[in-house]
């Protein structure tokens, strides 16, 4: 034990290693700086941290601080580098802890936009918060909810994954191009803007969509909540996007579609709008809305002819630069039909009815001006003269044609002209019998009404160009007829999408339909739609997929529609969290952190190896019930709402369990399965419960063996998990060097009854933890219940933790590393909370802080009063020179292995309604006195004091009741010690109470110490402990006081007696015999009875008659028989004798 008496001292010169380390006992008294020498260490600049025990002797003060013996000191050297830091880098890649800072690649987008912006993103208890709130904060897996304040993405509210608003196709002109990941029912943009053609009097519609980046498989297709298979008369193309896609052929080209509604009547002009720049091809829409008929008299609807003229140019070419691009005819009525004859009129038909057309009559033409690519100018009429405007065509086209040679055979006859000119012949001579017909038809019904408003309702611009040009897209394209099943626009197109990635069969990774939380999080990193795609040696491979394989087992998908403006690490965050998971750069590459239950943990920290530990506390308002929201797969993809109850709760209070009345709100991205809904609710609802606080401490270069989602372990006297921690000082082993015990740096303390276990970490980072034989008291050498092997067995200097069995430490998850200078780090830990992990199959326990209240410790001794004092000696003389009352309570503590930290006093008036005061004046333990104030004088108090260990747990209280503050009632104390020399009268006073005014000198007349009848040396007080006398004759006894403030007397007069010797009688001057003159004076309570003086008559010796004659045996025989009597009488000396030192002696006879 002679090390026990001198100061432990270990050096470790190799930050990383323990070779070198050396321990040596140095002698108490030295200086660290000195111990250091004795190392051959220079303290001035050898870059290192010292402890003293747990606590951190900062450099400024090596030289001054002097260790006590028994406690350790451990010198550690700090990793440092020259040359602009250039070594430290060198370190840390070495021991592969560079921490890159995720500058996340942001993903590009189509029609120049971006699905993502390239913009990334110490107290102990907090306010009351809701669970949504502290698990964004404080969980380890937040829960999968997009950050959208924080992005402030301009459509994030319109996102079918977001929000139930999102359920419709829109035109998306530079914005977010959507990226869909796992299987989803997605209504997607518009990749165009839809257009109309009409054919004959049809009229179709061609849509294009943009599912986003591919390869998506494409099913069910539907229009709202109607399969398209129930529609009549539609095509439709997908393309997966795939880059070896063929361009899509419904709508292969990029039509701008203007809609109008130009009236165009016989007596307007030209009606004139002007195409998109470099157009290729141009397409008109004419309609009668009402129909094209005349009513007669009898109320029958008979034909009609419009003929419409349709012109254009190159805008800037002048009038002569206009160009016909054709006719339009319109004949609603007959009983033949006239054949299309596309020379004369582009898409010119006609169709045949009985009587005229009273439903709504289209036609559209379309052609490619022969000028080429340009912007155009069209310009529309209707002709006034529709009959003779369309012979006089068809005879232009019957004289353009050649006439043959040789008569034509046709229908049993030989005609002189060609087939194609007899047709033309026969419409001429149809139209003109029509014409002959109206004519007529006219005249005889003069007051028919035509029905024949037409407009022009439709321009559109063609362009020979991709509508979607960005590479990698999914497409659809459709092109169905207008009915009335379609209600107007098709903005409900819709379709389940399910991306095509890379996906880990555990073998390899092949591209197949997937929602593998791994595959979608590889793929994010990787895909054409992210700017900077990642090679694979950017990412740990090999943690993803042990990732992807955990989530086939589990059964984890993501399935989501990223279509709203975020970065690339909110997205990585979400899909990380839809697999129990997190987003982490660990050297360099992308990997996560996932919540799973671990085994062993990878550090242990104690006071001895950090510092700064701190926690902070999120009082949770715990829900009785989750409102979990969600997409469900289950209901077609449609927002829907599970509730996730609490222990104990349900919906009705039934089977034993309480109605919940408490919810809050959980909304999950990504989760489409309500049973994975249900599973995420509960480890939500656990999270909340299990890990409640956070903690943090600050660690050296030891920090390196943990990262992000490690389990360590943590033995701390802040939160009193274990007993206690220290280093080892000395080994104890037996012949082949099996370990039997070890010597600590600091006492274990033990109850006998109770089992116990050390924890220490050897050199090589192992943790072995051994039961110990429980000794009751203080002991600083333990042994263990078993041999630990050689290879197994602690060394000096290893750290060490110690406590009850199974409560040694506290098992942490650590959620963040915070990287400082000189390797240093900030470590945030969490709980490690394993029932976390079955919450969704078992019961959520009650959290567990894993507190050990060490039994010796658990409550100490309340503290013993040795004296109260509240006269003179405590007063406190106030700055304004004023007297403060207070109570002094003297003290001492019963010695044991609970010494107290504080002791907490509280007092208030006896009897009194006022509520309990709280002193300030606590104080550490190794204190003796304690103060309370304010107090009143002469008032009764009732006193209560504890003592408090530095666990902050208290004793029993001690009570003083009904104290009387007794302050300056008191006199004052004696005056001691009176001596005479040179006649100066001295005394001793060695303690003055504070409210000390002086002393009062007094002298008597012979050998009598009676203070109330001697005379007074002086006027008012003698502030000094001295008293010069006059010289004087015969005996005398000389008298002293102290008095204080309130004019109090010291109860007891300190008292000499002197004998000055006889005086001369020649000396004396002058004798004066009042008597003979008749007592001159005044006389008090007597008078002159022949010629003498005489007291007045007191109580009679015998008061009354019928009183018996001794009342009381205490009371004294004779009673007063006269009052006291005062005579007073003043002498004035001769001038001649005013020289010397006068006496005057009296006498009474």
């Amino acid at each position: 034990m002679e090390t026990l008496a001198r100061v432990p001292m270990i050096v470790c010169p190799r930050p990383f290693t323990l070779d070198g380390r050396t321990q040596r006992h140095m002698r108490p008294g030295m200086t660290i700086a000195e111990m250091m020498v004795e190392f051959e260490l220079n303290p001035d600049t050898l870059p290192a941290r010292v402890f003293i025990d747990d606590c951190l002797i900062e450099k400024a003060y090596w030289h001054c601080v002097k260790p006590k013996a028994n406690h350790l000191v451990s010198v550690r050297v700090i990793p440092e580098g020259g040359q602009q830091g250039k070594d430290v880098l060198r370190i840390v890649a070495m021991v592969g802890v560079i921490a890159l800072a995720i500058a996340a690649p942001y993903i590009a987008g189509a029609l120049g936009s971006t699905l993502l912006s390239t913009g990334i993103g110490a107290s102990l208890l907090t306010a009351s918060v809701g669970i949504v709130g502290s698990l964004a904060v404080g969980a380890l897996i937040p829960p999968p909810t997009p950050n959208i304040p924080k992005l402030g993405g301009l459509n994030a509210e319109k996102s079918p994954s977001l929000s139930i608003t999102g359920t419709r196709n829109e035109l998306n002109l530079y914005g977010v191009v959507p990226r869909i990941f796992g299987r989803m029912r997605y209504y997607p943009p518009y990749g165009a803007e839809p257009y109309t053609e009409v054919i004959g009097n049809d009229q179709y519609v061609r849509l294009v969509f943009n599912l986003g980046y591919g390869p998506l498989l494409l099913s069910d297709f539907k229009i709202g909540e109607t399969s398209l298979d129930q529609f009549t008369d539609w095509e439709i193309e997908t393309r997966a996007g795939y880059d070896t896609d063929e361009p899509l052929t419904l709508y292969s080209q990029d039509i701008h579609e203007d809609a109008m509604s130009l009236p165009l009547d016989r007596n307007i002009g030209w009606q004139t709008r002007t195409s998109q720049p470099d157009v290729d091809e141009l397409s008109v829409d004419i309609t009668f809305p009402n129909g094209l008929y005349r009513i007669t008299d009898t109320g029958d609807a008979i034909p009609v002819i419009a003929y419409i003229r349709i012109d254009y140019r190159l805008v800037g070419s002048g009038e002569e630069g206009w160009m016909q691009a054709g006719a339009l005819g319109f004949f609603e009525g007959s009983e033949f039909s006239i054949p299309t004859n596309p020379r004369t009129f582009d898409a010119f038909q006609f169709s045949s009815w009985t009587h005229g057309n009273t439903k709504m009559v289209r036609r559209g033409l379309r052609w490619k001006p022969p000028q080429g690519k340009g912007q155009y100018e069209i310009r529309i009429r209707r002709t006034p003269e529709d009959s003779s405007y369309l012979i006089n065509l068809l005879w232009d086209q019957f004289n353009a044609l050649p006439t043959p040679q040789q008569p034509v055979f046709m229908n049993g006859a030989f005609y002189r002209y060609s087939i194609e000119q007899l047709e033309l012949l026969e419409q001429i001579q149809w139209q003109t019998k029509q014409a002959q017909e109206q004519a007529e038809a006219l005249a005889q019904t003069p007051n028919t009404r035509v029905i024949d408003e037409g407009f022009w309702t439709c321009l559109r611009s063609i362009k020979y160009q991709e509508p979607i040009r960005l590479q990698g897209m999914c497409k659809v394209a459709l092109r169905i007829k207008a009915t009335n099943q379609l209600n107007g626009v098709i903005d409900t197109f819709n379709c389940i999408a399910h991306s095509i990635l890379p996906s880990w069969n555990g073998f390899e990774w092949v591209p197949v339909p997937t929602s593998n939380p791994a595959a979608v999080y590889r793929s994010l990193f990787q895909s054409s739609a992210t700017a900077m795609q990642l090679a694979d040696s950017r990412l740990n491979l090999l943690q993803i997929q042990d990732w992807s394989e955990a989530n086939s087992e589990s059964g984890r998908e993501c399935n989501m529609a990223i279509d709203y403006d975020t970065t690339v690490f909110e997205v990585a965050k979400l899909v990380a969290a839809t697999g129990r998971a997190t987003v982490n750069n660990l050297d360099g590459k992308y990997t996560v952190v996932r919540d799973i239950p671990q085994t062993d943990p990878v550090q242990l920290f104690t006071p001895r190896n950090s510092w700064g530990f701190k926690g902070a506390k999120v009082f949770v308002d715990i829900p009785h019930a989750l409102k979990v929201g969600f997409v469900n797969e289950e209901k077609n993809w449609t927002k829907d709402e599970l509730i996730v109850y609490a222990d104990g709760y349900n919906a009705d209070g039934s089977d034993g369990k309480l109605a919940a009345s408490v919810f809050d709100s959980l909304d999950l991205v990504g989760v489409t399965s309500p049973e994975l809904a249900y599973k995420d609710g509960r480890y939500n609802l656990a999270q909340a419960i299990l890990r409640p606080e956070t903690y943090e401490l600050n660690a050296d270069f030891e920090n390196l063996r943990c990262t992000r989602g490690d389990l360590v372990g943590v033995t701390h006297d802040v939160t009193l998990w274990g007993l206690g921690a220290g280093r080892i000082l000395a080994v104890d082993v037996d012949g082949s060097g099996n370990a039997e015990g070890v010597t600590l740096d600091r006492p274990f303390v033990m109850s006998a009854d109770v089992r116990y276990a050390i924890r220490y970490r050897r050199e090589d980072g192992r943790q072995i933890e051994q039961e110990v034989e429980a000794v009751a008291g203080e002991q600083y050498s333990i042994t263990f219940t078993g041999l630990i092997p050689a290879a197994d067995a602690p060394l000096v200097g290893d750290l060490f933790g110690y406590g009850e069995i199974d409560q040694v430490y506290s098992r942490l998850i650590v959620k963040s590393i915070s990287h400082r200078s000189h390797l240093e780090a900030t470590l945030t830990l969490l709980d490690e909370a394993p029932a976390i992990h079955t919450s969704d199959t078992e019961p959520i326990p009650p959290f567990d802080p894993r507190i050990t209240i060490p039994i010796p410790l658990r409550q100490p001794l309340p503290p013993i009063v040795d004296e109260i004092i509240s006269d003179e000696r405590a007063l406190i003389r106030d700055p304004d020179g004023s007297y403060r009352s207070r109570i002094l309570i003297r003290l001492h503590f019963v010695s044991g292995l609970t010494p107290p930290s504080r002791v907490e006093v509280r007092y208030k008036r006896r009897d009194s309604t006022e509520s309990w005061s709280q002193t300030a004046s606590t104080v550490e333990g190794d204190a003796d006195e304690i103060e309370l104030t304010p107090v009143h004088d002469l008032y009764f108090y009732d006193i209560m004091l504890r003592a408090v260990s530095r666990y902050n747990v208290p004793s029993a209280w001690g009570t003083i009741n009904n104290y009387q503050v007794i302050s300056r009632a008191l006199p004052p104390p004696d005056v001691s010690t009176l001596t005479l020399q040179d006649n100066q009268l001295s005394w001793s006073y060695p303690n003055p109470p504070a409210d000390l005014l002086g002393f009062v000198v007094r002298v008597q007349i012979g050998d009598r110490a009676s203070w109330s009848d001697a005379i007074p040396l002086h006027d008012g007080f003698e502030s000094k402990s001295h008293f010069q006398i006059p010289e004087d004759s015969g005996e005398r006894t000389y008298l002293v006081k102290a008095i204080d403030t309130s004019h109090i007397e010291s109860t007891n007069a300190a008292s000499l007696y002197v004998d000055w010797g006889n005086r001369v009688v020649a000396n004396v001057v002058e004798t004066i015999d009042y008597q003979a003159l008749g007592w001159p004076g005044d006389i008090v309570g007597g008078a002159i009875v022949l010629n003498n003086l005489e007291a007045n008559a007191g109580t009679p010796w015998w008061t009354t008659d019928a009183n018996p004659f001794w009342t009381n045996n205490s009371a004294a025989f004779w009673g007063t028989a006269s009052e006291e009597m005062t005579y007073t009488f003043f002498y004035t000396p001769p001038e001649h004798l005013l020289a010397g030192a006068l006496y005057i002696e009296t006498t009474v006879e």
